[in-house]
C-alpha cells in the first residue's frame, strides 16, 4: 500500500511540473544539436576525437528527446490508442538527416592532408557519397521506426476490437443474468444469481455493479413461509381434503403459495451465500491460498430494508455496510468483520442472537434505534479507530447506540470505543455487561435504562497461557445523568480519568449487600421509597 501511494504521489508531482521539465529537456536537445553542428571546424586540438564526440552528442540529443516524450506521456496519458504524428516530428527527423549528412561529409573532407588534386577530388566524391549513405541509413532507420509504429498501431486497434467484443459479451451475459433474476421461476432466478457470480469472478471491474444487483434483489420484499405452523393451521387444511373440488381450491392455492415462498427463500439464501463467501478475507481462513482468487475486496454493501435470514458475515471485509431498517431473522454473525468506513444499522431489527466478537469498524458505527430481540455479544469489538494509513491527526469516529433497545442479554467485554460512545436513552431489558471495556473518548449513558443489571466489573481474562485482569476505563468524560437502574449496578472498580456525572436513579431498590457499588464520590440518597437517587457524596 505504501509503495503504491508513493508511485501515485510521484506521478502527481510529475504532472504538476511537466511543463518545466519538458522545456528544460527541449533546450538541452537544441543546445546539443547546435554543439554538434558548430564545433567541428573550430576545435583543432580535438580533431582526432571528433567522430566519438559527434556520436555522443547525437546520442545524447536522441536520449533527451526520448526523455521529453516520456515525461509528456506520463503527464498526459493517452486514451484510445497512439497519438497522431506531429508535424514537428517530421521536421526533427529531417534536421537529424541533414545533420548526419553534413557532419559525416564535413569530417571526411577534413581528412585531406597530403593528398593530390586527383586524390582530393576522389576524396570529396567519397565523402559526399559516404555522407549521403549515412543520411540514407538514418532515413532507413526512421522508415523502420515508422513501420514499427504502424505495426503497434495495428496491434492496438486489434486489441481495442477484442476489448470491445469482450465488453459486449460481458454486457450480454450481464443482461441475460439480470433477466433471469426477474423470472417467475425459482430455478431460473437461481441460475441468474450463479451466472452473476461467475461473471464477477472473471471481471473485477464489474464486481461492485453485480454486488449492487444482488443487494437490490435482497432488498425486495419477501413473503417467507412460517417454518413452524401451528396445530390449528395444519388442522384447518385437513378437513378440506374430504370436501368437494371447489372447497379444495383455497387449500391448493395456499399450498402453492407456500411452495413458492420456500423456493424464494432458497434463492435468497443463495444470493446471501454468494455475497458473504466472496467478501470473506482469505487471511483469516485456513485455505487462504485457494480462496485468494475468489475474494472480492473493496466493495460496498447496501441492504437497507432487506429481510435477511441467518446472515453470516464472519471474517468479511467491506468498505462500507448499510443495514438501515434491515430485519435479521435467526442468528446473525458478524464475528471478525472489518468495515473500513461507516457501518449503519440505524433502525435495524435483530430477531435472533447477534454476534460481533472481534469485529472492527474503522468509521462511524451507527446502531441508533436498533432493536436486539435476542442476545448480543461485542467481545473485543473495536469501534471508530481509523485504518492504519490514516493521518495521525484524523479524529476517531463515534459509536452510536442512542435509543437502541437490547431486549436480551448484551455484553461488551474488552470492547474498545476509540471515539465518542453514545448510549443516550438506550434500554437494556436484561443484564448488560461492559466488563473490561475501554472508552478512550467521552461516553454518554444519559437517560439510559438498565432494567436487570449494569455490570461494569473488572474482567479476569486468560488467553494463550497468559492471564490478567482489566478494569473498565473511561479516559474521557462520562455521563450517566438521569440513567435508571432496575437491578444490580456495579461501578466500584471503574476508572474515571476525566470525571463522571452520575446523577442517576435506582428503581425497585432492594437493600441487599453486594447488590450496588457506585463510583467513588457517589452514594444512594437516604430515601425510604422504592425509587432512590444516586447523589454526590458531598450532598446530604
Amino acid at each position: 500500500m505504501d509503495v503504491r501511494q508513493k508511485l501515485l504521489d510521484s506521478r502527481q508531482l510529475m504532472r504538476r511540473h511537466w511543463k518545466v521539465v519538458r522545456v528544460v529537456l527541449a533546450i538541452a536537445c537544441v543546445v546539443l544539436l547546435a554543439k554538434a553542428l558548430l564545433s567541428w571546424g573550430r576545435i583543432v586540438s580535438l580533431a582526432d576525437l571528433i567522430p566519438p564526440v559527434t556520436f555522443a552528442l547525437l546520442l545524447a540529443s536522441v536520449l533527451c528527446g526520448w526523455a521529453a516524450n516520456k515525461v509528456y506521456r506520463l503527464a498526459h496519458p493517452t486514451r484510445g490508442g497512439m497519438p497522431p504524428i506531429r508535424w514537428w516530428w517530421m521536421v526533427l527527423a529531417l534536421v537529424a538527416v541533414v545533420v548526419v549528412v553534413w557532419t559525416s561529409t564535413e569530417w571526411l573532407l577534413d581528412q585531406r592532408n597530403g593528398l593530390s588534386k586527383t586524390d582530393l577530388a576522389k576524396q570529396r566524391i567519397e565523402a559526399l557519397r559516404t555522407g549521403l549513405a549515412a543520411g540514407v541509413g538514418l532515413g532507413a532507420a526512421f522508415t523502420v521506426l515508422l513501420a514499427l509504429r504502424r505495426q503497434q498501431h495495428h496491434e492496438d486497434a486489434t486489441r481495442k476490437t477484442e476489448d470491445d467484443a469482450t465488453e459486449r459479451h460481458i454486457t450480454e451475459l450481464y443482461t441475460k443474468a439480470v433477466e433471469q433474476i426477474g423470472s417467475e421461476r425459482a430455478a431460473v432466478r437461481l441460475g441468474g444469481i450463479y451466472s452473476l457470480e461467475r461473471l464477477a469472478n472473471s471481471n473485477k471491474d464489474h464486481r461492485q455493479t453485480i454486488v449492487d444487483v444482488l443487494c437490490a434483489y435482497l432488498r425486495m420484499s419477501s413473503n417467507l413461509p412460517d417454518t413452524n405452523p401451528t396445530v390449528d393451521q395444519a388442522a384447518s387444511v385437513r378437513p378440506q381434503a374430504h370436501q368437494g373440488s371447489t372447497d379444495l381450491e383455497p387449500a391448493l392455492a395456499a399450498e402453492s403459495s407456500e411452495r413458492e415462498a420456500r423456493e424464494e427463500q432458497e434463492v435468497r439464501a443463495a444470493a446471501q451465500q454468494v455475497l458473504t463467501s466472496h467478501l470473506r478475507c482469505p487471511e483469516t481462513r485456513a485455505d487462504a491460498a485457494a480462496q485468494k482468487e475468489s475474494f472480492w475486496p473493496g466493495l460496498r454493501l447496501n441492504l437497507n430494508g432487506a429481510h435477511l435470514h441467518l446472515f453470516d458475515l464472519r471474517d468479511c471485509s467491506v468498505v462500507s455496510a448499510t443495514f438501515s431498517d434491515t430485519h435479521f431473522h435467526g442468528e446473525s454473525d458478524f464475528t471478525g468483520m472489518t468495515c473500513l468506513r461507516e457501518a449503519s444499522f440505524n433502525g435495524a431489527q435483530f430477531h435472533g442472537n447477534a454476534w460481533w466478537d472481534d469485529a472492527t469498524v474503522h468509521s462511524t458505527a451507527d446502531f441508533t434505534h436498533a432493536v436486539f430481540r435476542g442476545d448480543a455479544s461485542f467481545d473485543h469489538t473495536r469501534f471508530g479507530s481509523p485504518p492504519p494509513p490514516a493521518a495521525p491527526s484524523q479524529a476517531p469516529n463515534p459509536a452510536l447506540f442512542d435509543d437502541a433497545q437490547f431486549l436480551g442479554q448484551v455484553s461488551f467485554p474488552q470492547a474498545v470505543f476509540t471515539g465518542v460512545a453514545r448510549f443516550v436513552k438506550a434500554r437494556f431489558a436484561r443484564r448488560a455487561s461492559f466488563s473490561g471495556a475501554e472508552f478512550q473518548a467521552s461516553a454518554y449513558f444519559s437517560k439510559a435504562s438498565f432494567d436487570e443489571g449494569a455490570m461494569f466489573l473488572t474482567l479476569h481474562w486468560s488467553r494463550g497461557g497468559q492471564s490478567g485482569e482489566q478494569n473498565v476505563v473511561f479516559q474521557g468524560s462520562a455521563s450517566f445523568s438521569e440513567a435508571t437502574f432496575g437491578g444490580e449496578a456495579h461501578f466500584g472498580s471503574v476508572e474515571f480519568h476525566d470525571g463522571v456525572d452520575f446523577r442517576a436513579h435506582v428503581r425497585n431498590f432492594r437493600p441487599e449487600e453486594g447488590r450496588y457499588s457506585w463510583p467513588r464520590g457517589y452514594r444512594l440518597a437516604p430515601d425510604t421509597g422504592a425509587t432512590r437517587e444516586v447523589v454526590s457524596g458531598n450532598r446530604p
